[in-house]
């Protein structure tokens, strides 16, 4: 199975690009698949978890978690509130995003690399075998796989977002959703990179 698909839900996410070989992935351009383990929810999303917080109530092994992003606090930085997802950030901050074209109707909270950075570093834990995630950007991000010594395992971009008017009378036009699906392998980092502001509408894993 590729590093990454188009993600093929209701959502109709946009066309991303083909995944770039580099210099420390496998040949085939294939990533292997760890047997995943199960997860669980978070207690409070104000107060760190450990890591090695124990599930409570296990999903099946093909059951998607999606992180409660939506739960944050706006302007809240984000870092170990999800780790009994096995996800750690640096980098991130909660926003409701003010700028129309970034934003749906109901704004929802949305997560964006912190002031000062042009990207978000996950941490994420060996019980993670594959993570979707939707993007907004008016320029490509970029999305890279390291392992535990740092090498890129598999790097993808996502394509350049014109901004679209949803109807013909809407006044401001918007940047659509991209969906990237990617299995991690042996992959302990995920990096999400841009020269751009970009956000996260969502992030779910198995």
């Amino acid at each position: 199975m590729p590093a990454s698909q188009l993600s093929q839900d209701v959502r109709a996410f946009c066309e991303i690009a083909q995944v770039v070989d580099v210099v420390h992935g496998d040949s085939t351009g294939y990533l292997p698949s760890l047997k995943p383990m199960p997860l669980s929810g978070i207690g409070s999303l104000t107060s760190p978890v450990s890591p090695a917080a124990k599930p409570s109530s296990a999903p099946t092994a093909r059951d998607w978690c999606c992180l409660p992003i939506k739960a944050l606090n706006n302007f809240e930085w984000v870092d170990r509130q999800f780790a009994a997802y096995q996800v750690w950030f640096e980098s991130a901050i909660a926003v409701r995003p003010s700028n129309p074209q970034f934003h749906g109707d109901d704004r929802s909270i949305v997560l964006m690399p912190a002031p000062c950075e042009q990207g978000i570093k996950i941490s994420i834990g060996e019980a993670v075998a594959e993570i979707e995630i939707g993007l907004i950007s008016s320029q490509p991000v970029a999305l890279s796989l390291l392992d535990a010594q740092g090498h890129c395992r598999a790097l993808v971009n996502t394509l350049a977002s014109p901004a679209t008017p949803v109807e013909q009378s809407a006044p401001d036009p918007k940047y659509p959703t991209q969906g990237i699906t990617l299995r991690t392998g042996n992959a302990t980092t995920l990096r999400i990179d841009a020269k751009e502001p970009f956000i996260m509408t969502h992030f779910l894993l198995k």
